[in-house]
């Protein structure tokens, strides 16, 4: 009986371990989908809205995208939303959200919070940049 009961538990403890696993490979490949149409509408030549930020590049080549002279890595797409980071620097994040005649970038970043520091955001202000 003994034996039994320590089978049934190995069995029923290995399928949930199964099960726990498959789940992880699912999201990471979920998380890794890139609309290749979406990343190609960003390459080209950008105006920003502002006089401040002046003119754009955005050249994509194999998962990668070079913004002026910033290389980064594209993580995935989601929606209108190309999800970046800086290539040797992973806690520098690009957001490009496309829409239908202007392209929105915001740039971010992580902050390490020590546990007696308060730190606030990692956002930087938005650039607005449109077709040229």
């Amino acid at each position: 009986m003994e034996k039994f009961l320590r089978g049934i538990f190995i069995i029923g403890l290995s399928i949930i371990l199964t099960a726990c696993s498959s789940n992880k490979k699912v999201e990471k490949v979920a998380k890794k989908a890139v609309d290749k149409r979406l990343v190609h509408k960003l390459a080209g030549s950008w105006l920003a809205d502002s006089y401040d930020y002046g003119n754009y590049k955005i050249v994509y080549e194999e998962n990668r995208l070079i913004f002026n002279s910033t290389e980064l890595e594209i993580d995935y797409t989601k929606e209108n939303k190309v999800f970046t980071h800086k290539q040797n620097d992973k806690t520098v994040h690009y957001i490009f959200e496309v829409k239908e005649d202007e392209l929105i970038v915001y740039p971010s970043y992580e902050i390490e919070q020590n546990s007696d520091e308060l730190m606030v955001g990692g956002d930087l202000a938005p650039i607005q940049l449109k077709k040229i």
